[in-house]
């Protein structure tokens, strides 16, 4: 049976065309990492249990989006016979990526130390909340567990407010990104080296990558305040109840927004020239007071006729379906018509040829299993043998 990939031209099979990835992860950080492999032109397949992955139910639009561009094949790796699969998709494949917790795969004969016997090349990629080692290693936990513990909820985003959280799941997008990275610089080093490589990713040490951003400044502040925090750029409020961001922390972008919300007076008070001069804090609560009142008196529509194409850091604050409507996505060939089983909003990377035209929905369940077998190598009496002591099964 041919694939989709089989039918591409050499043009449109992406730049990782020709890496194969065996996925045993579920719900985001292991998907999200080698969604981003599979947009690249990787070939992803995704080793399911039997009762497939949690996401499917739980969070089905999550699901539709970070699984496109993958195969599904159903294994039960309790099964006895499982070894003999498991060692034929490996001896294939140049990437291997699980996320569950340390230990499980070794117990279920898929870990780094059996695998890497079988394909000494094998890049394999561990994806967990605190890394594969350690008192907390055993810590079970979820996104905002690894925020808070990793000191990102204690940044505060802006003038005035305490600790918040973003509603996109960070850590595990974070842990993904950089493990999707690690694997191809791995990859590269290992078709030349011929040697793989095991990889502890996590989210606590992602996350404190990201956030050395804010926090070296931090440290380095004798009054340990935020440098980062500003009463001129942030969030504020309308009139209609609203929100609008700013960012004019550069003189010449506040002064042209005084000049054009007709509030050049804002320009000579003592709170803005003690904030300047200083970072006086008090000055800089006055300085958000008077802004918060300013913005309140008109609404978004009225900011956005006002500021737009004005030279001034401005944006309303939109929805997700607002965003997806903008028309500057579409100049950029960002088409946000999802292809027949794809939620909106693919965003593919912007690679000539990779965009929504080749998108594959998620697969259903179990959907390649008969296709990823016949691949394997395996004669039929013992892909048979398989079905037979139900060690893989088909689309349910």
């Amino acid at each position: 049976m041919n694939s989709a990939r089989d039918t591409e031209t050499k043009e449109d099979a992406g730049p990782l065309a020709g890496m194969r990835v065996l996925d045993f992860s579920w719900l985001l950080p292991g998907p999200f990492c080698t969604m981003q492999l599979a947009d690249l032109g990787a070939e992803v397949i995704k080793v399911e249990s039997p009762g497939g992955d949690y996401a499917r139910d739980m969070l089905p639009g999550l699901f539709a989006a970070a699984n496109r561009n993958k195969r599904s094949i159903i294994v039960d790796l309790k099964a006895n016979d499982a070894a003999d699969l498991v060692e034929a998709l490996v001896r294939k494949a140049d990437v291997v990526v699980e996320g569950f917790r340390p230990g499980v795969a070794e117990r279920l004969g898929i870990g780094f130390s059996r695998l890497s016997q079988i394909n000494p090349r094998l890049v394999y990629a561990s994806i967990s909340g605190y890394g594969a080692k350690g008192p907390m290693a055993q810590t079970v936990g979820h996104d905002v567990n690894y925020l808070a513990m990793a000191g990102v909820l204690s940044i505060p985003g802006q003038w005035g407010a305490g600790s918040a959280r973003s509603g996109l799941p960070v850590g595990d997008i974070a842990a993904a990104m950089s493990t999707a990275l690690a694997i191809v610089a791995c990859v590269m080093e290992s078709r030349v080296t011929g040697r793989g490589r095991y990889l502890n990713a996590a989210m606590l040490p992602s996350l404190m990558n990201w956030s050395q951003v804010r926090v070296c400044d931090h440290l380095n502040t004798d009054d340990g305040r935020w440098p980062h925090l500003n009463p001129l750029n942030g969030l504020y409020e309308t009139k209609d109840g609203r929100q609008i961001s700013l960012a004019v922390i550069e003189p010449k972008f506040f002064a042209r927004f005084c000049a054009l919300a007709g509030c050049e007076d804002l320009l000579e008070t003592e709170e803005y020239r003690s904030f300047t001069r200083n970072h006086d804090r008090v000055a800089g609560e006055a300085l958000r007071d008077r802004l918060r009142a300013l913005i309140s008196t008109r609404t978004a529509d009225d900011w956005n006729a006002l500021l737009e194409g004005e030279s001034v850091p401005f944006a309303p604050v939109l929805t997700p379906e607002e965003a997806l409507s903008l028309p500057q996505l579409a100049e950029n060939g960002l088409d946000t018509t999802p292809p027949p089983g794809l939620p909106r909003g693919y965003f593919p990377f912007p690679i000539p040829g990779l965009g929504a035209a080749r998108a594959r929905p998620a697969p259903e369940k179990g959907e390649h299993t008969q296709e990823i077998l016949n691949d394997t190598g395996l004669s039929g009496d013992t892909i048979a043998k398989l079905r037979k002591e139900g060690v893989v099964a088909s689309l349910e």
